[in-house]
């Protein structure tokens, strides 16, 4: 018996083999499909780490400079010596709180 496939006429012995065929490599092209969107998925999460770990980074790289300037002011103030701190840095503080809170800092409250 004959049938018709593609616009060719082929056995239909043939055509149940092509059949499998097909069927195999559209399972194989939504398996590669789920697989690119598997690895494009953990591609993201990874840079989303990446860039986590830079801004982290960043943000240390302004902070510790910050923390040995204040400490310095403390042990300046605490050994007699005259400091001066402006008038905003009750402000400051409260800044810094929000900011630690923000950053999941638990002793922030």
């Amino acid at each position: 018996m004959k049938r018709i496939l593609a616009g060719e006429s082929i056995e239909t012995s043939d055509y149940n083999a092509v059949k499998r065929i097909l069927v195999r490599d559209a399972l194989h092209a939504s398996r590669s499909e789920e697989l690119d969107a598997a690895v494009a998925a953990h591609l993201l999460g990874v840079e989303a780490r990446v860039q986590a770990s830079a801004d982290a980074r960043e943000l240390a790289a302004q902070v510790r400079p910050l923390a040995i300037n204040v400490n310095d002011l403390d042990h300046r103030a605490r050994a007699g010596e005259a400091v001066a701190l402006s008038s905003e840095v009750p402000e400051l503080i409260e800044l810094l709180r929000e900011v630690r809170a923000l950053l999941g800092d638990r002793t922030a409250a």
